[in-house]
């Protein structure tokens, strides 16, 4: 007589997903055991490109919370010298009449009578605990995994968003500082840790395709943080911005827990093709556990050229693209004098087109990289010198032009009018 059958005592055969294997028995009695709605998941949606949207909307939440209230600062504190009609510095008030007089830009009440100094320090604080986590993030993400560290960095950014109008009403500015640092701190982990997880579910034929739609979440969520906050501050008090985005925020959490898992192993409703498929095709997944947990070469990493290479690019990057995301609304409002409506569809501008441009492009990076025209380095210095190069030269100087015309113009249009 043939002797018992692997797997057929369910309960006391463990599942071999740590290695990736498992047998057709023991795979047809897990599918029994979950339901078909499970099945459908498990066979037909692509759990990578779960963990990317996720990641995105994730990257989306964590830039519209900082970003809103570069916008709604605007509503919150006078600009300066509101008692002068005209500055030498700024486009000239011009006399409109009927709803769209910007009369009430100067004579509006503001709940808070911060200086520009005092405004660059609350605007400025959240990147002094930003930058003290990125390390620990990545050390962090390492050992236990990206999906709680990401996870808890959101979760932080979402309740000190919440906190935001009590700590300005009860700390004035030290509360707001105050609130804005542990927001940083919270938020710092979040690309450690979306880095960490992209090495272990984006497969290197798909890399640039599943990197560009998680990285585009600060792009997009710039662009939707400056556009709806400009709308909501429109309709309704200054406060409304930080609960609408501390809600979406803790919304996402509670989906992000549900959906997504550090490692594909332990992803319950992933189907044994794809996990077969990035245990053969992702380098992370490959890596051992003890060589994981080997400790950091400081030393010849901060020696190394191509790392500082890499630091100055991205210093060169974020000097340009955080300055846009918290002076560009404040410079619209103070010396443009656009409305809080426009002021936000305006500012979002640029990050529309780092949207568009980017995901364009990254789909011509796989192209360029499946018919093997170039390495993948040769192809990323390529990208990278003409993003940066374009910007310098083109991009930037062509939104300032834009908006110089509108300070030049002595017509009144519906743009320029009151907030």
């Amino acid at each position: 007589m043939p002797g018992p059958r692997r797997g057929e005592d369910g309960e006391k055969t463990p599942l071999l997903r740590k290695q990736g294997r498992r047998s057709r028995r023991s795979s047809r009695k897990e599918q029994q055991r979950i339901p078909k709605q499970q099945s459908f998941v498990r066979e037909w949606v692509p759990q990578r490109y779960v963990f990317a949207i996720m990641g995105m909307l994730g990257m989306i939440n964590c830039f519209t919370m900082r970003a809103c209230l570069n916008v709604a600062i605007t509503r919150m504190t006078p600009p300066p010298n509101t008692s002068t009609a005209s500055l030498e510095d700024s486009c000239p008030f011009e006399a409109v009449s009927g709803p769209a007089s910007n009369i009430s830009t100067v004579h509006q009440e503001y709940r808070f009578n911060w200086d520009s100094e005092a405004i660059g320090l609350v605007l400025g604080s959240f990147y002094i605990g930003y930058i003290l986590t990125h390390i620990p993030g990545g050390v962090i993400a390492d050992r236990f995994g990206g999906k709680h560290t990401l996870g808890f960095g959101v979760l932080i950014t979402a309740i000190c968003t919440f906190l935001t109008p009590w700590a300005c009403e009860v700390g004035d500015v030290a509360g707001a500082v105050v609130v804005r640092i542990i927001m940083g701190l919270g938020e710092g982990v979040t690309f450690p840790a979306i880095f960490v997880l992209l090495a272990k579910w984006a497969p290197k034929q798909e890399r640039n395709l599943i990197g560009t739609i998680v990285l585009a979440g600060p792009q997009v969520g710039t662009l939707v943080g400056n556009a709806l906050s400009g709308h909501l501050l429109q309709l309704y008090d200054w406060i409304t911005v930080f609960y609408v985005y501390g809600a979406l925020g803790l919304a996402w959490y509670f989906f992000w827990l549900i959906l997504c898992y550090s490692e594909p192993s332990d992803h319950p409703f992933i189907s044994d093709k794809e996990l077969i498929y990035l245990n053969e095709n992702v380098t992370g997944a490959q890596e051992d556990k003890e060589k994981q947990h080997a400790s950091t070469p400081w030393v010849p990493m901060l020696s190394s050229l191509p790392v500082l290479a890499l630091i100055l690019t991205e210093v060169g990057h974020d000097w340009g693209f955080y300055t846009m995301i918290t002076d560009l609304p404040k410079y619209m409002s103070d010396v443009q004098h656009f409305n809080i409506a426009s002021n936000g569809m305006l500012s979002a501008l640029p990050f529309l087109c780092m949207w568009i441009s980017s995901m364009l492009l990254s789909a011509l990076g796989d192209f360029i990289t499946k018919q093997q025209v170039m390495s993948n380095t040769l192809l990323r210095k390529v990208f990278t010198t003409i993003g940066k190069e374009s910007s310098r030269r083109y991009l930037y100087p062509f939104f300032l032009e834009i908006y110089s015309v509108n300070c030049g113009s002595r017509a009144p249009g519906r743009l320029r009018d009151s907030r």
